[in-house]
């Protein structure tokens, strides 16, 4: 097997049933995008025969930058010339030859064919999990005919359905199955005059419940079914040996914290785990902490090398805002030299009631907006449609106090007329518009429209 989970830089040969240093193809989770100038071209002579061969199951191998594809003369090797090559090649500079290997109809009276769940793109072997593309729906890189059909697991919280008069089926789901979470319950209403519609039967194939008409559509089961030694988590079948990982939820397809549907905790690579790899390690031999070259960032629930560019590092995990007496320096979460910053959230609309709350802000950890109403001032209403406080108008001057400002974490939108709003100076100071959170229409992080300001200074 590659066992480097470096880029390659040198092409590989699959050809005549030899491959140089390789047992198998199969580098599930460890092959990453080719940047070389041979591709997967170059012959090598090591006789390691790979007769045995009957597919690639390259699932991870997502880019060749460059080079040729050349696969020959593999008399066991079936889907290679499926594969539409053009999605996974992106360069034009080399073509792509892949002939000689078995038969198609071969392959077919040997169940050696792509999944139904793929499309027209192909497969690197057989299974759902070889696709290069999904035919409708993905979960943990395998294909799905529907979402429905995994099991399904709450970890916290009860369940709620109140006067849903078009909603089917509910009734018929087994919640014990699904609802997980201590003192958690289902909570069903319905308080229409009208009686209940009477719903399609679910298929005669399901075991119990369904979500929906269609045999896809069976609740599947992993906890009400399992034997008593599975008491604490799921199961994959009613054997007390059959019980999965405790890092397991909604269920799983063996017994290793590899193969779970999703993980009670985080996702690493593959594997569930209690917590991600610490990015510092105890050596007890020099008593140091010294990094860890395995260490990992929590991102949500997953474990991650680096953190998307819009989160923060701090104590090994992606993190929108600094925790009280640090700052955010290059991506980091850092310990303040003295004072911190002054750090203000933000609070939506600006306006006669908040304005003098950003006083001094430094960072301002949020968004801004300066709207029509921020200098006409307006009744607030709430949800429920009762009227809260009215704020009174507001002079453009009074946005003065942004004067100290130098980064918004969030977004800026400003679509406000004014005849005194002719420029932002008072933004003069403001260095960093973070986009951790951009406007929900546009995307964007800034955002200026139908204003009548003639320069930005």
């Amino acid at each position: 097997f590659i066992a480097s989970q470096a880029p390659l830089n040198r092409g590989i040969s699959v050809n005549d049933g030899f491959v140089a240093g390789l047992a198998s193809i199969g580098i599930n989770g460890i092959l990453r995008p080719c940047a070389s100038n041979a591709g997967v071209m170059a012959r090598f002579a090591d006789p390691i025969s790979t007769t045995s061969l009957k597919s690639l199951e390259l699932q991870s191998l997502k880019r060749i930058n460059s080079g040729a594809v050349v696969i020959l003369e593999n008399k066991n090797l079936c889907f290679a010339e499926d594969i539409k090559w053009n999605k996974v090649k992106k360069s034009t500079d080399h073509d792509f030859v892949v002939s000689a290997n078995r038969n198609k109809t071969e392959c077919e009276i040997e169940d050696q064919v792509c999944s139904d769940q793929c499309t027209l793109t192909g497969c690197w072997g057989a299974g759902p999990n070889q696709c290069l593309e999904c035919r409708s729906y993905k979960y943990n890189d395998t294909c799905l005919a529907s979402c429905k059909s995994l099991p399904g697991d709450i970890l916290s919280g009860s369940v709620g359905i109140f006067n849903n008069y078009n909603l089917c089926h509910m009734r018929t789901i087994d919640w014990e199955e699904i609802i997980s979470g201590p003192n958690a319950s289902m909570h069903y209403m319905y308080n229409f005059t009208s009686p209940e519609r009477q719903c399609v039967p679910c298929h005669p194939s399901c075991q119990a419940g369904c979500w929906g008409e269609g045999p896809h559509n069976c609740q599947q089961f992993s906890k009400t079914t399992c034997s008593p030694q599975c008491a604490q988590g799921r199961c994959f079948g009613p054997k007390p040996r059959e019980c999965c990982h405790l890092f397991c939820a909604g269920g799983c397809s063996g017994p290793t914290q590899k193969d779970c549907l999703a993980c009670r905790n985080f996702y690493d690579d593959g594997v569930c785990k209690q917590e991600c790899p610490p990015m510092q390690k105890y050596n007890p031999t020099n008593y140091l902490w010294e990094p860890n070259p395995d260490g990992k960032y929590a991102y949500g629930a997953t474990c991650v090398r680096n953190c998307p560019e819009h989160l923060l590092k701090d104590n090994g995990a992606c993190v929108r805002t600094c925790p009280p007496n640090k700052m955010a320096k290059n991506g980091e979460c850092v310990p303040c030299n003295g004072a911190c910053p002054k750090t203000c959230p933000g609070q939506g609309i600006v306006h006669s009631g908040n304005i003098d709350s950003f006083r001094g802000c430094t960072v301002i950890e949020g968004s801004l907006e300066i709207l029509e109403q921020t200098f006409n001032g307006y009744q607030h209403v709430f949800a429920n449609f009762s009227f809260g406080q009215r704020f009174i108008r507001l002079h453009p001057d009074r946005l003065e106090v942004f004067s100290t400002l130098k980064e918004v974490t969030g977004y800026i939108n400003i679509q406000a007329d004014h005849e005194h709003f002719t420029n932002l100076s008072y933004f003069r100071n403001l260095e960093v518009i973070g986009g951790r959170q951009l406007m929900e229409n546009y995307f964007a992080s800034l955002y200026i429209v139908k204003v009548r300001i003639d320069s930005f200074a």
